[in-house]
């Protein structure tokens, strides 16, 4: 899927902010006219074919035709999708101790690099491993701009848009293969996790076995659904059955759109949406 405004050119770019998210084989983008305070662009490009050209499989190969990504744009941001992270909180976060982290939750990996974020108002750092070939590929691509990871992203998307409700909030984001739980109250996170699921019953149980594990009761709780998600999908009619309030999650931003974008599922993109808002309110510190 690609979508984008016409008025996308050479001379509107320098007034734009290009956002990306990337994972082994998916590269999604978005584009925001700053000056216009309007998304001009948003792509999902995907991969699945493992007997196709290696290179196409990469950010690199999966973009190179998109004519408008060699515009200079006015700031360009990356966030990467992986499932090697963990959070810390403040109180004990030792930047010398960053890859001991990941050693003792997921062991010994020889991980070449360690990075990164901190999510200040949450009061967490964020540490994850990023693939080196697809570190090397973002850098060659856009030289100079650091990757965060895309929970980070999501943290603070929730916290902006939904914190401060009286009643917990449950996020489910859905990714190919995995999902994320989170679990807010007011502003501070009771739980964050991801996890792997082939069926709607794997998703089920994981989702309903956690909030017992952290005392939230399902039936007093907003249900909040993002990602590769739709009223379509087993998981979503599942859930239904014993969710009292359940619902997609809407774009709650200071942005609009162009016409051209009128096709897109807001909570489908709620990750690169919220990219821009979400770097520009936090501090993230990040180890290359």
């Amino acid at each position: 899927m690609l979508l984008h405004d016409p008025s996308l050119d050479e001379q509107t770019a320098p007034h734009c902010h290009l956002a990306i998210e990337f994972s082994d084989n998916t590269v999604t983008l978005s584009v925001l006219d700053l000056a216009r305070r309007s998304f001009l662009a948003v792509a999902l490009l995907q991969s699945n074919d493992p007997k196709g050209n290696p290179d196409d499989l990469k950010p690199s190969g999966l973009i190179s035709g998109i004519p408008w990504l060699k515009f200079k744009f006015q700031s360009v941001s990356a966030a990467a999708v992986t499932n090697i992270f963990t959070l810390v909180p403040d109180a004990v976060f030792d930047a010398g101790h960053a890859s001991g982290y990941l050693d003792y939750q997921f062991g010994n990996r020889n991980l070449s690099k360690v990075y990164w974020d901190r999510l200040r108002e949450a009061g967490l750092y964020v540490i994850y491993s990023i693939p080196d070939d697809l570190a090397g590929n973002l850098k060659s691509l856009f030289p100079g701009v650091k990757p965060v990871h895309h929970s980070s992203i999501l943290l603070r998307s929730y916290n902006m848009h939904f914190s401060g409700k009286e009643n917990p909030n449950v996020f489910l984001h859905f990714d190919d293969g995995y999902y994320s739980l989170t679990v807010l109250s007011g502003r501070s996170i009771l739980y964050f996790n991801t996890f792997p699921f082939e069926t709607a019953e794997d998703a089920a149980y994981y989702t309903f076995f956690t909030l017992n594990q952290v005392k939230v009761n399902p039936s007093a709780s907003d249900f909040t659904l993002f990602g590769n998600i739709d009223k379509n999908s087993p998981v979503f009619n599942l859930l239904r059955q014993y969710v009292k309030n359940l619902s997609f999650g809407h774009y709650n931003s200071f942005f609009t759109f162009s016409p051209y974008l009128s096709e897109i599922s807001l909570h489908r993109f709620f990750r690169i949406l919220n990219q821009y808002s979400a770097l520009t309110h936090e501090d993230h510190n990040r180890k290359t």
